[in-house]
C-alpha cells in the first residue's frame, strides 16, 4: 500500500530515524505462495494446508491463517535483514515496524529514556505496541512477557501477547531469537 509507505516514511524521516524498507509477504494467491516458497520466506517443509486444517479445528478456532502466516514470514524476513544490516554498520539495536505504525514526535527521546532507565539489563526484545499483553511488571512501563498458563500450550498460548507492530531488538541477540521464533512459527501442528 503506497499510502501507508508514504505515511510511515514521512513519519520516520521527520524523527530523523534511518530506515530500510523490507517487503511484506502476501500469500493470498497460489502464485504469491509459490514465490514466497522459492524466495525462502516460507520453508519448503511447511504445509499451509496442514496448518490451515489444524487452525480450523474447534480447539484452535482460528479461521483463515494466510494473513497471520504472511505477517510472520515478513517479520522473520525483516529480522534477517536487520541481522545482515548490522554486519555492515554495527548498529546495536534493530527497530522493526509494521507499515501502519505511527510514532509520536517524542519517540526518540522516550525510547532512549526507556532503555536507559527502565529496560532490564537482560532484555532481548521489547514490544513497543502489543495487544492483550500478559506478563510480570519489571518497571513502570515494561512487563516481561510470559506464557499465559490459562491458554493451552497446544494453542501456543494463543490469546495474549499479540502482534509484532513495533519491536525493538538487541542486535547481538537477534540471530538466536529469530531462529527460536522461526521454529515456533513454522510448526504447522501449532498454527
Amino acid at each position: 500500500d503506497t499510502e501507508r509507505l508514504q505515511s510511515i516514511s514521512a513519519n520516520l524521516q521527520s524523527l530523523g530515524v534511518d530506515f530500510t524498507r523490507v517487503e511484506g509477504v502476501d500469500l493470498a494467491s497460489p502464485d504469491a505462495r509459490a514465490e514466497a516458497l522459492s524466495n525462502g520466506l516460507v520453508p519448503s517443509d511447511f504445509s499451509l494446508e496442514v496448518a490451515q486444517q489444524r487452525a480450523n479445528t474447534n480447539f484452535q478456532s482460528m479461521d483463515g491463517i494466510l494473513g497471520t502466516v504472511g505477517c510472520a514470514a515478513a517479520h522473520l524476513n525483516a529480522m534477517s535483514a536487520a541481522v545482515a544490516g548490522s554486519a555492515v554498520d554495527a548498529r546495536q539495536l534493530a527497530l522493526i515496524l509494521e507499515d501502519d505504525v505511527v510514532l509520536e514526535a517524542d519517540f526518540v527521546p522516550r525510547l532512549r529514556r526507556l532503555l536507559e532507565a527502565e529496560a532490564p539489563c537482560d532484555w532481548t526484545a521489547i514490544s513497543l505496541k502489543s495487544q492483550c499483553p500478559f506478563g510480570r511488571c519489571v518497571s513502570r512501563q515494561l512487563s516481561r512477557v510470559l506464557p499465559d498458563v490459562n491458554e493451552p500450550a497446544d494453542r501456543c498460548r494463543h490469546g495474549v501477547n499479540y502482534g509484532f507492530f513495533a519491536m525493538l531488538y538487541k542486535q547481538s541477540e537477534l540471530p538466536a531469537l529469530r531462529s527460536m521464533l522461526a521454529k515456533t512459527v513454522w510448526d504447522q501442528e501449532r498454527p
